[in-house]
């Protein structure tokens, strides 16, 4: 998406950046929610016999 951003007329160039930030938060919304979800799901999980 970005090569479509950098086409665009010359007021438009803080359209990259905003794609680029919210490609970048996007990215590390994954990875906490990767890292801290099974955390969160095992602690609140009772360990039961099956």
């Amino acid at each position: 998406m970005l090569p479509l951003t950098l086409e665009l007329p010359a007021p438009f160039t803080l359209v990259a950046l905003v794609v680029v930030t919210q490609t970048l938060v996007e990215l590390v919304g994954m990875v906490v929610y990767v890292k801290v979800i099974p955390r969160i799901v095992t602690q609140h999980t009772p360990m039961t016999p099956i």
